[in-house]
């Protein structure tokens, strides 16, 4: 196989890669009631954050985004004010 320089896997070698793991028994089908146990194992092992943090992440969402909108808004009238004066529109 022709290397193009990317170090990435190329699609025919992802595939390969799929059809021996599927040969090897690596993708093994269970059933629905094993799939809910596992989903259930692996939801125990999250960690929620605490509701500090929660509010702590909210409140700086809030205010980054505050003041983004401040900033674009002044952007917004310096550039509408250089065309007013440009192009003579406007009052």
């Amino acid at each position: 196989m022709v290397r193009t320089g990317s170090k990435a896997p190329h699609r025919l070698e992802i595939s390969g890669w799929c059809a021996v793991a599927l040969q090897e028994g690596y993708f093994v089908s269970v059933g629905p009631a094993k799939f809910v146990e596992d989903v259930r194992a692996e939801a125990r092992k999250i960690t929620w954050p605490t509701r500090r943090a929660t509010l702590m992440t909210t409140g700086a969402v809030l205010a980054m985004a505050g003041l983004a909108s401040v900033f674009f808004f002044l952007v917004d009238e310096v550039i509408g004010l250089g065309v007013r004066k440009l192009f003579g529109l406007g009052g």
